[in-house]
């Protein structure tokens, strides 16, 4: 009866810190062994002026592959492709919210976005998880491992990445000492639910990258 009482209780308080992408959130479970990012320039990937995000638990290897898609995460939010297509949008900040949020707001709130943990691991239910009280997001190992596999595919990685920056974004500014919250959401997410995935900005922003970077690299 204990341990079904703190289950519940563990899920409640993960609820706070997980942003929807997965569907079954486990405290810190996909952010094990994290640490806070320590000033090495090692860690760090970034393209020109673009977003910078960190390196988790990393190999050399997937350390190269990161430095890659920072790139390539540039490049396409840059772009016209992806621009003309979020601009044109009003989208819902969650399934509780009515569609009124701009895409000029979105591509603001989108460009301040950088200083990204990056976490990659068997993430539960999902293909990746955020948490905004680390600034960090989990993405299965696949995204990493098909990058130079399966160049057909990468895509996909591009649309996780810039899907899971939409979730470091807080509601109000993380330095009024005031609890954190998600900005955008997708929990409870789904056609079924009511709650199509086009019309949310997380998954939006994600469609409007794959695309983009399909017409930019695949065509």
């Amino acid at each position: 009866m204990l341990v079904g009482k703190l289950r519940v209780m563990l899920m409640a308080a993960a609820g706070l810190a997980i942003s929807g992408c997965a569907s079954v959130p486990i405290p810190g479970g996909h952010f094990l062994g994290y640490k806070p990012y320590n000033g090495s320039t090692d860690s760090i990937s970034q393209y020109e002026d673009g977003p910078v995000f960190y390196n988790q638990n990393l190999s050399k290897t997937d350390k190269v592959i990161l430095d890659d898609i920072t790139k390539h995460v540039t490049i396409v939010l840059r772009s016209e492709e992806f621009r003309n297509i979020i601009s044109t949008q009003t989208l819902a900040r969650g399934c509780d919210k009515p569609r009124e949020i701009s895409g000029s707001e979105v591509l603001a709130d989108l460009g301040r976005v950088t200083g990204i943990s990056v976490v990659s691991r068997e993430v539960w239910g999902a293909e990746a998880s955020a948490d905004i009280f680390r600034k960090a997001f989990a993405t299965d190992t696949n995204r990493f491992d098909n990058w130079d596999k399966r160049p057909d595919l990468r895509y996909r990685t591009i649309e996780t990445f810039i899907h899971e920056m939409m979730h470091m974004i807080p509601e109000r500014s993380l330095e009024d000492g005031q609890s954190v919250r998600y900005k955008y959401y997708d929990t409870g997410h789904g056609e079924e639910n009511g709650c199509p995935d086009e019309t949310l900005v997380s998954y939006a922003v994600g469609f409007a990258a794959r695309d983009a970077y399909k017409a930019i690299f695949d065509s």
